[in-house]
């Protein structure tokens, strides 16, 4: 595996006729990808579908199991060699499928086949069924799609997902921005959900394109072999990746997250959730929704030293996640089991169960609360809650586009709720810089528990908590009052499902 600092040539930017005056600059896109030599991965070892919860889901829902039929994707590819950027074809597992280039006619690529493979393909992606996909090359897509450096706002997304499995840079901080802003403002106003790659490598450090942008869902690697650090531009200090998947590149990582979500998106159809929204604002809270799930649904157990922070533990609440592997692991089974857990708007209409989720607005300095209760005779074992928000964009039109980037600076906390004095802080999570807060224990007493989300400024908010349940069983004594069966039950048991 090496890092390959790539320039893409002229003759891989093909414009659309029209899409801007030809007097506007075109960046040409300084790519650093990482490649993974030979064929072999398109066959690797199927083990990942396991260990991401997929074979457990499969085996839940039965023919009830949501297979990506009704979502449309795109793929955004780099050509790596001349104008090389579509996926074959002839590929068994594109059997059936539409798979449309749309940055010119192009030549077939193996880095794209096996990103396809991962992402829409027939046995080899969590979404099998996905039907149709559209394909753009890297700089196309930035320059005709993005329309950076244009006094265009970026064209609307049809598509319900979009997958990256590239990173780069256009050469300067300025256009770098200008790309990323784009993305943002695109996510928000098309409620498309975004996966995007990290570099491979534990030594690199975060990559500007597309990894970088606020609203996209950031993807390294379970054995921490990809980038780490923070963001270095348009807000540095971020933290990056959103999670991890066990693959053995980030290309081949990010269309598994990508299609994992849209398995969430056909379910959220399925389940009609949100539904009294507007068509379009209802994309947006669907596409924010399913980032929220494959984050809240992320496992740890697979490092005995996950932690916030990196070297040394964060423990005052400023570093949200872990800087090698996010939230944890891609854990589909987990990420549905919340979603189907149901819609919870908050303690002003009683008490929600121990696992759900919420979709809800918020006011400047405003507050709101869940409460739930821990029973009596249980003891949970692990506790995850995580709140996710956008970056808004807001775009002026003028001789160039001016782009005007805001984020609600959001708080997560965790109170013990007590019969008599003030409620006790268990745990916060309150990063200054970061469009998410995560608060994980691994141990939960029985009681009842607040959790407190507070805003400086308006906004929406994905809220999801989810807390696994052990039984304590008391031990049955026989008639010389000696304990038998003494060993605990074996498996969780989550509350409060619908």
């Amino acid at each position: 595996m090496r890092v390959c600092l790539l320039r893409s040539d002229a003759g891989s930017r093909r414009s659309r006729p029209g899409s801007r005056p030809s007097s506007f600059r075109r960046p040409n896109l300084i790519l650093v990808i990482a490649l993974v030599g030979g064929c072999a991965l398109s066959a690797q070892a199927d083990g990942w579908r396991d260990e991401i919860g997929l074979t457990r889901l499969q085996g839940r829902l039965g023919q009830f199991m949501p297979t990506g039929g009704s979502i449309g994707v795109s793929q955004v590819e780099l050509c790596t060699e001349g104008t090389d950027y579509v996926p074959d074809r002839r590929d068994a597992c594109f059997t059936g499928k539409s798979i449309t280039p749309r940055s010119g006619g192009g030549g077939l690529s193996n880095h794209a086949t096996i990103v396809g493979e991962h992402y829409f393909g027939l046995g080899t992606s969590p979404a099998g069924d996905i039907r149709s996909a559209d394909v753009y090359e890297a700089n196309a897509w930035v320059n005709n799609c993005l329309r950076v450096d244009s006094p265009f706002e970026p064209l609307v997304e049809r598509d319900r997902v979009q997958n990256h499995s590239w990173v780069g840079t256009l050469g300067s901080a300025e256009t770098d921005t200008d790309a990323l802003r784009r993305t943002d403002l695109m996510i928000e106003r098309d409620g498309v959900l975004v996966a995007a790659g990290l570099n491979n490598g534990s030594t690199t450090s975060i990559p500007r394109l597309m990894c970088s942008a606020y609203n996209v869902v950031t993807v390294g690697l379970t054995n921490g072999n990809a980038s780490r650090g923070s963001t270095a531009i348009d807000g540095p200090g971020r933290i990056k990746p959103d999670l991890v998947a066990p693959l053995a590149a980030t290309s081949w990582a990010t269309p598994v997250v990508a299609a994992s979500g849209a398995l969430l998106l056909e379910a959220c159809e399925a389940k009609e959730v949100l539904l009294d929204l507007p068509a379009r604002q209802k994309l947006t809270a669907r596409a924010l929704l399913v980032k929220g799930l494959l984050m809240g649904g992320a496992t740890k157990s697979q490092w005995p030293d996950w932690r916030k922070g990196f070297a040394t533990p964060c423990t005052d609440g400023s570093v949200p996640l872990d800087y090698r592997y996010g939230a944890g692991q891609l854990n589909i089974d987990n990420s549905h089991r919340i979603l189907m857990a149901g819609r919870r708007r908050g303690s002003e209409f009683g008490d929600v169960p121990v696992t759900g989720w919420d979709l809800a607005p918020i006011t400047a300095g405003g507050r709101r609360q869940y409460v739930f209760e821990l029973p009596a005779g249980t003891r949970a074992t692990e506790v995850s809650i995580l709140v996710v928000w956008n970056r808004r964009v807001r775009a002026t039109a003028g001789s160039s586009l001016h782009l005007t980037a805001t984020l609600a600076d959001i708080d997560l906390r965790l109170y013990a709720l007590r019969e008599s004095g003030s409620p006790r802080l268990v745990d916060a999570s309150t990063s200054r810089v970061d469009n998410v807060e995560h608060i994980y224990l691994k141990a939960l007493n029985p009681g009842r528990y607040a959790i407190d989300v507070r805003s400086d400024s308006a906004s929406q908010y994905c809220l999801t908590w989810d807390a696994a349940l052990t039984p304590t069983i008391q031990a049955h004594r026989d008639s010389t009052n000696k304990p038998v069966g003494t060993a605990p039950a074996h498996g969780t048991v989550i509350a409060g499902l619908d």
